[in-house]
């Protein structure tokens, strides 16, 4: 995948854990609302839906320890590139005549069927996100420069001396000093404010025909949408849409959203002219929705009038309005515990899902060295390393498929001053002496991408190939399978290097072939070397097979990847598959 697939699909898998975080933060919020109409104010209401934008639109979330968004962290690893690359890695290392077995096996029709959800989920999904995006972002685009063009081209000649007076003083009532248009047209059928740099006042051609007061409450009630950034509520609004298009329920939300919206103006407009105009003002609210049809209106423009069932709405919030009144520091002491609680529960991350790194991540793992030792090569010499994240040791060695030794203990690592300190337990060889508690501090060095350890101490440098692709735990077990002429094959894995392969004959298993075995990228390697020994610290073997495990565990691959030598068990082009007795 290249990098922008790969960025891509982090950010989708990001878009897609904010957008359940803000579905139940915006369940909450709607809750709260139905629940406590009488005691939370359309204003606190309508300030409670910012935290639906934080979660919507904000990807930082600080950790807590009593977070409860723990539950979406699974969205945030949603990806099978990790486990594709493992598999096409193991895949590419099969000579080009041994593919086509490949896909003819078990494991091969997994690696395809991985390979097409891996697309699907990667690739294809996110890139159909972002097309619908950019479609969307272009849409609104498109639409507000063909809005503004019909509000300007359909502008109506009318005499605007005395609705300038009335905005005039409408604006000094709500104290906002910039400069507005009025612009009468008859495309938009309801008041409407339209613009932030350079805003206008919508009005449909009926306004002139309204009496001033309720030209009054028009102004009043647009010039509140600017006061209160209810513009700038509309943008991010869109671009939200844009952003979850793909996600009906944000766009229930934003519904919601909006109808506070202008519930928290009404409220406002309402504050400006006292209680006792609050049946006029409503009259004002009936006659545009009478006026402008009822027909909801695009999300570009803040309308004063949408739909019936808004207009009901909004005229029941105003007949609360003296509740509200009585109730205004109750209702901001509660609209603020509420507004905590759910910053503190789902604005923050879980600190559960992120688990702290341990101070040996980079040390920590399976290192295998295999060496030959002795003046005519007679000893073949296994040695691995195992240092667990926690900090906890083991070492086995065997000598000519024979397991020598082990070691457990503990070690720390100083990755700072680079070196060691191990402290491990003699707990048996082959003639059980030397038994005892032993303490090493090597210096130690790792090769820029990790792959490779050096381990020195008293003048004596010791090389390690640290095990990938699987770990010799994994590995471990009783494997079974038929060869190509069905000849049953089990083999046996000892998680400490060594492994015994038997053969089956009219039912009867032959005898064991043991031998000591190692594991590189994507190869397992065993056998007997057929090299004196040299002080260059490589994996040198005498014969290596190709291997691939199912991301289960359960399944493994073996071919011959030796040139001009046999694995002795495998047949020349064939592919062993195996499975793991459960």
């Amino acid at each position: 995948m290249s990098e922008f697939m790969i960025f891509l699909a982090e950010v989708f898998r990001e878009v897609l854990y904010m957008s359940l975080t803000a579905l139940i933060i915006g369940a909450a919020v709607l809750l709260a609302g139905k629940l406590l109409q009488k005691k939370i104010t359309p204003r606190w209401q309508r300030l409670m839906w910012l935290l639906v934008f934080l979660a919507l639109l904000v990807p930082f979330r600080p950790e807590s320890s009593i977070s409860l968004s723990g539950f979406a962290e699974p969205l945030r690893s949603l990806t099978l590139r990790e486990d594709y690359d493992r598999s096409q890695q193991q895949y590419q290392v099969l000579p080009d005549n041994m593919q086509e077995a490949f896909q003819a096996t078990q494991s091969g029709r997994e690696h395809d069927q991985l390979r097409i959800r891996h697309i699907l989920v990667d690739i294809a999904v996110p890139l159909v996100w972002l097309v619908g995006v950019l479609v969307i972002a272009v849409y609104y685009l498109a639409g507000g420069v063909l809005l503004r063009r019909r509000i300007l081209t359909g502008k109506a000649e009318t005499d605007e001396t005395g609705i300038n007076k009335l905005l005039d003083e409408c604006k000094e009532q709500t104290g906002v000093s910039k400069e507005f248009e009025i612009v009468f047209q008859d495309h938009i059928k309801s008041p409407a404010v339209f613009g932030v740099l350079k805003p206008k006042i919508i009005l449909p051609l009926y306004v002139d025909e309204m009496d001033d007061t309720g030209v009054r409450y028009i102004l009043l009630h647009e010039l509140g949408h600017y006061k209160r950034y209810d513009m700038l509520i509309s943008l991010v609004m869109m671009i939200v849409q844009a952003l979850y298009w793909f996600n009906p329920a944000i766009r229930i939300l934003l519904k919601h959203v909006r109808q506070d919206i202008e519930l928290a103006n009404d409220a406002y407009v309402l504050g400006l002219i006292g209680e006792e105009q609050k049946a006029n003002y409503s009259n004002t609210l009936v006659e545009a929705l009478g006026r402008s049809g009822g027909i909801p209106v695009c999300t570009r423009l803040v309308c004063m009038a949408d739909s019936k069932s808004d207009i009901k709405r909004r005229i029941e919030s105003l007949k609360l309005s003296g509740v509200h009144n009585k109730n205004r520091i109750a209702a901001a002491i509660l609209s603020s515990v509420i507004i905590t609680v759910l910053s503190l529960f789902f604005l923050t991350g879980s600190g559960e899902a992120a688990e702290p790194g341990s101070p040996y991540d980079d040390i920590a793992g399976t290192w295998i060295r295999d060496y030959i030792r002795g003046e005519e090569g007679e000893k073949n010499i296994i040695e691995i390393f195992t240092f667990d994240p926690d900090g906890t040791l083991s070492v086995t060695s065997s000598n000519n498929g024979v397991r020598h030794r082990v070691l457990n203990g503990f070690y720390e690592a100083d990755e700072e001053n680079g070196t060691l300190r191990l402290e491990y337990t003699h707990i048996g060889t082959t003639d059980n002496s030397n038994i005892g508690v032993i303490t090493v501090t090597p210096s130690y060095t790792l090769s820029a991408d990790r792959s490779y350890l050096t381990m020195s101490d008293d003048g004596h440098t010791a090389g390690y190939v640290r095990t990938v692709l699987p770990s010799i735990p994994l590995l471990s077990g009783v494997w079974t399978g038929n060869r190509k002429d069905g000849t049953p094959v089990v083999i046996e894995f000892d998680i400490n290097g060594i492994l015994s392969i038997q053969t089956k004959h009219d039912g009867l298993l032959s005898e064991r072939e043991i031998m000591g075995y190692s594991l590189g990228d994507s190869k397992i390697s065993f056998g007997s070397v057929s090299y004196v020994y040299s002080e260059s610290p490589e994996l040198r073997v005498w014969y290596s097979t190709g291997i691939l495990i199912s991301t289960d565990g359960y399944k493994l691959l073996l071919h011959d990847l030796a040139s001009g030598e046999s694995a002795g068990f495998l047949h020349e082009g064939e592919i062993l598959e195996l499975f793991r007795q459960r």
